[in-house]
């Protein structure tokens, strides 16, 4: 009796394995890149429709006089012979109005009586299409609450947290950013900071 025939395959060329490997690999790494970079579309594009746009508005004034006025103490300190020199090169000063330090304005523009002012201001509407139309912070802040006190304590927490104020006492420039949801109602803002004598102001909003 014959014995069966056995028939062998040839091995596979590892070659060919190993592209085939790679090939596919390669299709369901792009598959799933793509499917991430869709997704991150889509959701960028819905974050739009959802967050509301921020513009920023920056005002910048000098005071007549960069120096700060210190303490009693500090001051007599600052005035003796040796030193004078070096505080005024620090921008410091014994003897001034305080009302033209940069750092008073720097308190001041932060104080809650102004900003609380602030937000009970009127300001253009620009939610309307009607000239002329104004609310405050208040209304445009969309704040709805039946204690008027608590609705002002709201908007000067928001106000603050939108606000953001430096000074340098060396160069006596004061610096007021404001973010806001509007352009102008973000220029409106910053640019109302109290005039001090010899101050300017410039503001741009992006």
């Amino acid at each position: 009796m014959a014995a069966p025939r056995q028939h062998l395959a040839s091995p596979m060329d590892s070659g060919q394995l190993s592209f085939a490997a790679l090939l596919a690999g390669a299709l369901s790494r792009w598959r799933l890149a793509a499917t991430v970079a869709t997704g991150t579309i889509v959701l960028a594009l819905g974050l739009t429709f959802i967050i509301p746009p921020s513009y920023r508005a920056t005002a910048t004034f000098v005071t007549t006089d960069a120096s700060v006025e210190l303490p009693r103490g500090l001051s007599d300190l600052a005035d003796q012979a040796g030193l004078s020199n070096v505080a005024s090169q620090l921008g410091l000063s014994g003897s001034r109005d305080p009302s033209q330090s940069p750092v008073f304005y720097n308190q001041l523009l932060q104080s809650r009586e102004l900003l609380t002012r602030l937000v009970l201001s009127q300001f253009p509407d620009p939610r309307s299409d009607v000239p002329g139309d104004s609310a405050t912070l208040v209304e445009l802040y969309r704040i709805h609450d039946s204690d008027p006190a608590r609705g002002v304590e709201l908007a000067v927490k928001r106000l603050k947290r939108k606000l953001n104020i430096s000074a340098d006492p060396k160069t006596n420039l004061v610096t007021v950013r404001v973010d806001a949801r509007w352009g102008d109602l973000a220029a409106g803002i910053a640019t109302r900071e109290p005039r001090g004598g010899g101050a300017r102001r410039a503001a741009r909003g992006r």
